[in-house]
């Protein structure tokens, strides 16, 4: 630690002319001001301002030293000698005072000292104030050297000393002992990196940066200091109880803290014995817990051995076998539950998943799942609710088939729904007659041969009544007939084609893409009808479908003409305006759609959103929502009514 006191001392053997040999020491207590660096609060005076300020550095020193205490021998030249320099200036002038008090009397010494030249200093000084007693010297210092020499003219004697200096220089010990601490804190051992600083402190003093590296690791010291008391006396108290692993890991973390702890290290060499024997225990207990198929109980014991010894064999080797029926176990719940979130059956997903992480506490993805799963359930719940208040609203107002279809949709968020289902089976009276009426209206066109008809009309009663069997069959049967039909059409597009009747052709193509706008044959001969047919010609017939509304095969007409001349601009700003009007018809398109989807009118809002993709094939919400749409009827398909 900082501190602006030292004490030293010496040893000496002499032996005077006319006496045995003897021996003596010396000891004293020196000051040397230096400021305050880690001073934590700021002092009010001007005079404690300056005490603490870089500026008293060196500015006053004192010793007080206690000469010739004899150990052997009959020396009688005991002295106290009590000195003091000053520097009253920023310049390297010192005055030196000195009083060596002895048997018989004392002497008074005054002096001065100054600097000539780097590392060369001018030493002057007097004994008790007698001119005649003045001395007049230098001192020089050489790399590891130092020598003084003065001159005494009362004596006139010459007086030389050289001294060694076998000790690095101090600014170079201070840069070690911060290397060192830099290191141990970078591993973290705060201990050991305090003492290295304190040390680096004790040879740099002004070194603002270690001061302060010193008063940052102080603190964290002192609160890892009573985070160890606390530790290592619970440690104390778990050992005192018996609970040895409990006791170890306590211990184990003030080592983590503080490595080189000597009181934890004792208490850990006394307890190794008892946890041996604790530790052979447990592992019997484990044994058997495993051999009755207790794997949670087993495991805790396990887990005990190893949170001592991780590199017990015995131990390792149960724990990799309970790992493996614990990761076969997990991944059973884990995947079944995946199974019921996908189904969309969030209960039983959160079942599983719950189970899967009794296992496994940290997977993420069944984590992440099982949140998922909670966040439906919850969602399903509110969704419920307003499904069920608009089928009783409908209901009340005899909209039967709209309230049918909201107690429907409940069903497909939770299929065991007893008032659901109750409500359904209610309502079949009622609509019964409606899907009849619907049922005969769809047969009828199907008898005419309008399949496309039919299989708008079959589809609403499925929408109605998905167990409707007649309805389910004459669907296919309409849409067998009516690709059928489309093929016949297509035939006798490419015949007019072949025979260069390309009129002919686009009708017969238009046609069948009016019907299925993904009917890829078609949509290839299309685009070669329109590349026989002449720009005047494709002129006229796209102003013609404009005139109409058919915008989309009036787009189709522009863009070809423009394929053959880029630089036609009436096509272009013809192309612009059917852009723009069957954008607007698929945003229009797309909200009925929406509407109906929302009512749970899952056929109708396929059959809007298809016209949409017959504009745009691409439009990528269009065909989330059909998706999500036939996912629904599939669902209701599905649900059998009791």
């Amino acid at each position: 630690m900082q501190s602006d006191f030292s004490v030293g001392g010496n040893f000496n053997i002499f032996k005077p002319d006319t006496s045995a040999t003897g021996a003596s020491f010396s000891v004293g207590l020196f000051y040397r001001s230096s400021p305050k660096y880690r001073f934590q609060e700021q002092p009010q005076s001007s005079f404690w301002k300056f005490w603490h300020s870089a500026d008293i550095k060196d500015r006053l020193s004192i010793g007080l030293v206690f000469c010739n205490i004899p150990l052997s021998g009959k020396d009688k030249n005991q002295e106290l000698r009590l000195g003091a320099a000053v520097k009253p200036f920023k310049h390297d002038y010192f005055f030196h005072l000195a009083w060596h008090i002895r048997n018989g009397g004392s002497d008074f010494f005054f002096g001065a000292s100054t600097k000539l030249v780097k590392n060369v200093d001018l030493l002057v000084g007097m004994k008790n104030f007698v001119a005649k007693e003045a001395n007049l010297g230098l001192s020089v210092r050489f790399r590891g050297m130092r020598m003084d020499c003065s001159y005494n003219d009362r004596k006139q004697m010459v007086n030389l000393s050289v001294g060694i200096i076998f000790s690095p220089d101090e600014k170079v010990q201070a840069q070690q002992y911060r290397m060192l601490g830099t290191q141990l804190v970078k591993e973290n051992d705060l201990f050991e990196g305090l003492k290295a600083y304190q040390k680096a402190l004790a040879y740099d003093p002004a070194d603002e940066t270690i001061n302060l590296v010193v008063t940052v690791l102080q603190e964290k010291v002192n609160r890892k200091k009573k985070t160890i008391d606390s530790l290592f006396a619970i440690g104390q108290k778990f050992e005192e109880k018996g609970w040895y692993v409990t006791a170890f890991k306590a211990y184990r973390q003030v080592l983590n803290i503080n490595p080189r702890h000597k009181k934890t290290l004792r208490h850990l060499k006394s307890m190794a014995p008892k946890l041996s024997n604790y530790l052979e225990d447990t592992f019997a207990k484990g044994v058997a817990f495993y051999e009755k198929n207790d794997i949670r109980q087993a495991e805790t014991m396990f887990s005990k051995i190893l949170a001592v010894n991780t590199n017990h064999a015995g131990a390792g080797k149960y724990m990799a076998k309970i790992d493996s029926i614990k990761t076969y176990t997990f991944s059973e719940y884990y995947y079944r539950g995946l199974g019921y979130y996908n189904q969309k059956r969030y209960k039983r997903a959160i079942e599983e998943f719950t189970k899967a992480l009794a296992l496994n506490p940290n997977d993420q993805d069944a984590l992440r799942y099982k949140k998922l799963a909670e966040d439906r359930q919850r969602q399903n719940k509110k969704r419920i609710s307003r499904l069920l208040r608009e089928a009783e609203k409908y209901e009340k107002q005899n909209l039967f088939v709209k309230a049918n279809n909201r107690y429907r949709q409940v069903l497909e968020l939770d299929e065991n729904n007893s008032y659901a289902r109750k409500k359904l089976t209610y309502l079949r009276r009622y609509i019964s007659s409606v899907v009849e009426s619907k049922y005969q209206k769809a047969r009828g066109l199907f008898k005419k041969g309008n399949w496309r008809a039919a299989i708008d009309g079959f589809s609403e009663v499925l929408s109605i009544d998905p167990s409707h069997q007649r309805a389910r069959s004459y669907l296919r049967r309409a849409r067998k007939e009516l690709y059928s039909n489309l093929d016949q059409h297509y035939r006798q597009a490419k015949k007019y084609f072949n025979q260069k009747n390309y009129e002919k052709a686009l009708e017969e193509c238009n046609y069948i893409l009016s019907v299925d706008a993904g009917y890829a044959a078609a949509q290839t001969l299309q685009s070669q009808a329109y590349a026989s047919i002449s720009r005047q010609n494709l002129h006229e017939k796209g102003k013609k479908a404009f005139a109409k509304g058919d915008f989309l095969t009036a787009r189709k007409i522009y863009r070809e003409i423009l394929a053959k001349d880029p630089n036609d601009k009436v096509a272009a700003d013809y192309l612009r305006q059917c852009d723009t009007k069957l954008n607007d018809r698929v945003e229009q398109l797309f909200n009925e759609g929406m509407v109906s989807y929302s009512e749970g009118d899952y056929n109708s809002a396929i059959q809007v959103w298809n016209k949409i993709l017959s504009i745009d094939p691409d439009h990528k919400s269009t065909k989330e929502y059909i998706k999500k749409a036939t996912e629904r009827l599939d669902a209701l398909s599905r649900i059998k009514e009791k």
